[in-house]
């Protein structure tokens, strides 16, 4: 019975002690010829449906801890062009705002599956200067593109902004600045949020390892009482 006892005692703690999982930001993008992104960009004019932020975005990459399924929500654009958001894997059409929608927010998009990484998704606007390679496209999955769009037109020419919201990392909103009205870095042109749920949670090597050694330790015991 102790020996039991033991062992659900063993199983509670490794469940408690599984890894966590969210969203976090990746600051580290750097352009090919040794230039980097700024980690913040501020903004000139506040976002209409920003939550009352202070004026500045998080810039860089956004990836998922581990594998799980995301979820997004529209939450409008004051844009004088036609902004889009895709998923990149099999070029899903997410949101399309046009002109001035905030008069539609609370459109969710269906959930998708992904693997620990780079979030695939990408923004896109129907204006302004065109990258030879990229269009008038970023991808969050491809530096290269963030770089490019940043760095169009001097520096700050097309951007997306993040910033977290709530505590728990699994919530982020995500800012487009399609570089309208002469670079107005607005980051008001499509705003949405991305929601994360963490898939089977695996518990870390050292606690699995604890658990193998109780098991091991419950077999010899009943060994010797036999």
């Amino acid at each position: 019975m102790k020996n039991w006892t033991a062992l659900a005692a063993l199983t509670l703690f490794v469940m408690s002690g599984t890894a966590s999982a969210g969203l976090v930001l990746d600051d580290t993008i750097t352009e090919a010829g040794g230039g980097t992104l700024p980690n913040e960009a501020a903004i000139e004019e506040e976002p209409t449906n920003s939550g009352g932020y202070d004026g500045s975005v998080e810039l860089g990459q956004l990836a998922t801890t581990e594998a799980g399924r995301i979820q997004f929500e529209y939450l409008g654009n004051e844009a004088g062009y036609t902004n889009t958001f895709y998923l990149v894997i099999g070029g899903t059409l997410i949101f399309t705002a046009t002109t001035d929608g905030f008069q539609d927010p609370g459109q969710f998009s269906g959930w998708f599956d992904v693997e620990a990484g780079l979030l695939p998704f990408a923004l896109c606007t129907s204006g302004g200067l065109s990258d030879a390679t990229y269009g008038r496209c970023a991808s969050n999955d491809d530096a290269d593109s963030l770089v490019a769009q940043w760095f169009l037109d001097g520096e700050g020419y097309r951007s997306i902004g993040f910033r977290q919201d709530g505590e728990d990392g699994n919530r982020w909103l995500i800012f487009w600045d399609d570089s309208g009205a002469n670079n107005d870095d607005d980051y008001d042109d499509l705003i949405a949020r991305v929601y994360f749920e963490p898939g089977r949670q695996v518990p870390e090597p050292a606690t699995l390892a604890l658990f193998g050694l109780g098991l091991l330790g419950i077999g010899l015991a009943g060994r010797r009482r036999a």
